[in-house]
């Protein structure tokens, strides 16, 4: 196998495919895709599902899981939820989910690069480990768009709810990423800087979907939300498990790294009030959300 030297900006990989919602887009949008699933299950589900494409040789799906070193691992699958499998136990295993147990292929994800290529996007979503899908592009041309998950924060304390980590955010500081966004999970919004605009950000959400919703603004709240606006502009239906748009076609501006720490210090903050509140309440509420990168 031969390293490649150049980004190649007709390729995206997904790490992390899953049901094959966010390669299904990639697709649609016509670039090649290189797609990493773990669960033998959901492999088969995505090779059933992007027959044709494999086929055509547009799409190359890879049952492997992406490890500090090439062999076999221990991989925990999670009955009800299966985004939450993982290499990590605890981190699958959260709120008392059933789950099991299976041994799977593993590989280093340098060792992918080299024989598919640098992407000229890369989504990484592995629960607990895309740190390592970073730290093996450290050294080599980096793809133009990244995007991995803002550490979960799940498991945190009261004592640190409030202020989280951001090791991922600081690596691909350090890995040459110069540009950011905080994207949740739930509809694809930035998290804006403006406290103003997050709550307005609310309240629409809120009359869309939640406490406010009343007779006719309803439906008229939902074309207002950021997941709305963005299957329109885009043409496509995206699936609420789905990554959502990327790059420049994400929502929100783009931050310094400075004005990131302190995007993410903000959403820190209001999730550990509405975390606490949904304890009591007897209800789990997770930090989910995404950071986008651009060289």
């Amino acid at each position: 196998m031969t390293e490649s030297t150049a980004v190649s900006s007709s390729l995206i990989y997904d790490v992390g495919m899953h049901n094959g919602d966010d390669t299904a887009f990639y697709l649609h949008q016509g670039f090649r895709v290189i797609a990493i699933e773990a669960n033998p299950e959901l492999a088969d589900l995505g090779k059933r599902r992007f027959s044709s494409e494999i086929d055509s040789g547009r799409l190359t799906i890879l049952n492997v899981g992406i490890a500090e070193k090439a062999g076999t691992g221990t991989f925990w699958i999670c009955h009800d939820l299966t985004v939450w499998s993982s290499f990590e136990k605890t981190l699958m295993s959260r709120v008392g989910k059933e789950h099991h147990s299976i041994e799977i292929q593993t590989r280093r994800f340098c060792e992918i690069l080299e024989e598919y290529g640098i992407p000229f996007f890369l989504k990484v979503d592995i629960e607990g480990s895309d740190h390592l899908c970073l730290q093996d592009l450290v050294g080599k041309p980096l793809p133009q768009f990244i995007s991995v998950e803002a550490e979960s924060g799940a498991n945190d304390d009261d004592s640190t709810a409030a202020t989280g980590r951001v090791e991922n955010l600081s690596l691909l500081y350090t890995m040459g990423y110069r540009r950011f966004k905080l994207v949740r999970q739930s509809d694809f919004k930035a998290e804006p800087e403006s406290e103003v605009k997050e709550f307005t950000q609310r309240v629409v959400n809120s009359a869309a979907h939640g406490k406010l919703r009343l007779p006719g603004l309803s439906q008229l709240a939902k074309q207002l939300t950021s997941h709305e606006q963005l299957c329109r502009k885009y043409r496509y239906r995206f699936s609420p498990d789905s990554s959502g748009p990327w790059g420049d076609g994400a929502p929100g501006v783009w931050l310094s790294y400075e004005q990131a720490q302190s995007v993410h210090t903000k959403a820190r903050r209001r999730y550990a009030r509405r975390a606490w509140k949904a304890r009591r309440a007897g209800f789990g509420h997770y930090f989910w959300y995404d950071w986008h990168a651009k060289v």
